[in-house]
This record gives C-alpha cells, sequence and structure tokens, in this order.
C-alpha cells in the first residue's frame, strides 16, 4: 500500500466515523394543539360531540317493579 493509498483509506474512515456520529436535529414541530387533536380523532368530532351521538345511553327509569 503506498502513502497516497494510506491517506486515501485513512479519509475515508474518518468520514464514515464523521457520518455515523452526525445526528441531525429533528424538524421544529409546529402542529397547534388543535392540529393534534384532529390528528388523533383522524378528523372525528369532539369526545363530547360522539359521547352525544354514539355513548351509552341513558338508563331506564326506575319505576320499582321488578
Amino acid at each position: 500500500m503506498t502513502a497516497d493509498d494510506r491517506m486515501v483509506y485513512l479519509a475515508m474512515q474518518e468520514r464514515e466515523v464523521a457520518a455515523a456520529a452526525h445526528r441531525p436535529e429533528p424538524a421544529q414541530d409546529t402542529r397547534t394543539h388543535q392540529d393534534e387533536i384532529m390528528a388523533a380523532h383522524q378528523g372525528q368530532p369532539s369526545i363530547a360531540v360522539q359521547s352525544k351521538t354514539h355513548g351509552a345511553g341513558l338508563p331506564a327509569v326506575d319505576r320499582g317493579t321488578r
């Protein structure tokens, strides 16, 4: 291995180590709370609206009979 080949090889190793160590910062999250709620509900109505339309029904009137 010549000196030039060795220099190229060492430079290649340094680039690999630098690339493995590089961790880019994550993109800033710009979603609002409302955006997160809509994503969580997948565009569905709010929990309050869903409870009114799809929630458990009201209990029957207790007339004291068995």
